[in-house]
């Protein structure tokens, strides 16, 4: 049994020293978050012809010159892997290596040219946030008869993001319901800076709760840390006859410790989610006003196609009927019995 104690200390060594590597890493987070925050505010206003064009670019020039260069770099490593393996037949592990390497390279290939099929990016599906619907609302309106997206469709797109708002703001996916927290993301979007931060603490607390997976995983370092001092002073009371003095001392600062790291690091999680939902919330008003302004903008165009419609068949029934009264002015119908003869002057 007294064998055992060596490799216990050294496994209880290396789960100390990595549960404090997590718990620093969540004051590293920390610190992240907060130097990060100036970064939080709405995109560089730009035209929705500038947006595709650059969306076109990435997708047609950039995306696949790069997965090209990745996928000629693949394949020049598992070429060397090959040329090693055939120059030195001992290591045989070259060549699995290099077929890795090489099924990489044909991954990368498969990217590339899907991206070279695509085709560069549609107008409606750039226009998925407040800011891309607002400046594709605003060319509409600009030119209404050569608008690229449909009101309609953007007024659709602009309910849909509406409706995945609060997924938005933690920067989750689409298909994630975070309904639950429209009106607390809401509310807590309108507060100071104070009162900001602790509303920011709950909704952490409450994404933990509805999200283990996303937001639970700072609390493994303290966790661990827990862990790793209680079986430390198991060891020390076992090692020591006299037993450990004040036992709960220990426990108790690496509670406190593992704690003010999660609750530093969650209010400053919270504090990001809830400063982008607040510039998502007005660019989504000055998106929904866009909108507005375009739809204003194809109704007036519609009224004024009808009201041409109308005014080209009145002139077409107008004149159509003065040429069959002028028809009707240079003939003349002759009638024997049952048979009508109509006689044309010329």
């Amino acid at each position: 049994m007294e064998s055992l104690w060596p490799m216990l200390e050294k496994a209880n060594t290396f789960l100390s020293n990595f549960s404090i590597l997590l718990v620093a890493l969540n004051f590293i987070l920390t610190v992240i978050e907060i130097s990060t925050i100036c970064t939080i505010h709405p995109p560089k206003r730009q035209t929705f012809a500038d947006i595709r064009v650059k969306e076109e670019q990435f997708q047609t020039i950039i995306a696949p010159a790069m997965a090209a260069l990745v996928s000629g770099l693949l394949v020049s490593i598992s070429a060397s892997f090959f040329y090693s393996n055939l120059v030195n037949e001992s290591k045989d592990w070259y060549r699995y290596v290099g077929l890795g390497v090489f099924f990489a390279a044909a991954l990368s290939l498969i990217f590339t040219i899907n991206l070279a099929l695509k085709g560069g990016a549609q107008a409606a599906e750039l226009a998925r946030n407040p800011f891309t619907i607002r400046a594709a609302a605003e060319e509409f309106t600009d030119d209404p008869r050569y608008g690229p997206v449909d009101p309609g469709t953007l007024s659709e797109n602009l309910k849909d993001w509406t409706r995945n708002r609060s997924a938005h703001a933690f920067n989750l996916d689409r298909d994630i319901d975070c309904s639950d927290f429209d009106k607390k993301l809401d509310s807590s979007a309108k507060m100071s800076k104070w009162p900001g931060l602790k509303s920011s603490l709950k909704i952490y607390y409450l994404s933990g709760r509805r999200m283990p997976f996303r937001f639970g995983w700072p609390l493994i370092g303290p966790a661990l840390l827990l862990v790793s001092v209680f079986v430390k002073i198991l060891i020390d009371q076992d090692l020591d006859s006299s037993g450990v003095s004040q036992w709960w001392r220990p426990l108790l600062n690496a509670l406190l410790f593992g704690m003010i790291s999660v609750l530093f690091y969650g209010t400053a999680r919270g504090n990001r989610a809830r400063l982008w939902h607040r510039v998502y919330q007005i660019g989504r008003v000055r998106a929904e006003a866009a909108v507005a302004e375009a739809e204003k903008e194809q109704d007036a165009i519609r009224t004024e196609d009808e009201r041409l419609k109308r005014v080209l068949r009145e002139a077409d029934k107008f004149f159509g009927d003065s040429c069959n009264i002028e028809k009707e002015k240079d003939m003349f119908d002759l009638t024997i019995g049952r048979v009508c003869i109509r006689i044309r002057r010329r």
